[in-house]
């Protein structure tokens, strides 16, 4: 009966710190996600007129790769100077999709959220 009741406890305490953890790792991204989102893309999405050449899903695919990578390059440089940029260049990748999905996602439905059709 000792057994089970310790074994309970280390499941209880090892699923808080798990959701510690995530929560945490959620607060960490938050800091630099929704400055941009608000700032940048928001704005963007509003703001610039469908026929502009950056509403093409090429177009913004490339810029929104492009912009995903920077953001990381800035938070690096700023988190632990070059050392971390050259250390972590393999998060450059997956910055770089991220940044280009969320392009091309907006890009590609921004007809249906906007209403129009492009020119």
């Amino acid at each position: 009966m000792l057994i089970s009741t310790i074994t309970l406890d280390s499941e209880h305490s090892l699923r808080e710190s798990l959701g510690s953890a995530i929560i945490a790792r959620f607060a960490l991204i938050a800091v630099w996600v929704l400055p941009v989102w608000l700032l940048i893309l928001l704005p963007l999405y509003v703001l610039l007129p469908r026929t502009s050449l950056l509403w093409r899903t090429s177009v913004c695919t490339l810029l929104g790769a492009i912009s995903g990578a920077a953001v990381l390059l800035t938070y690096l440089i700023i988190g632990g100077g070059f050392g971390a940029v050259i250390a972590l260049w393999f998060f450059w990748v997956e910055a770089a999709l991220i940044g280009a999905a969320t392009c091309f996602f907006g890009a590609a439905t921004a007809d249906y959220f906007h209403g129009t059709q492009t020119v």
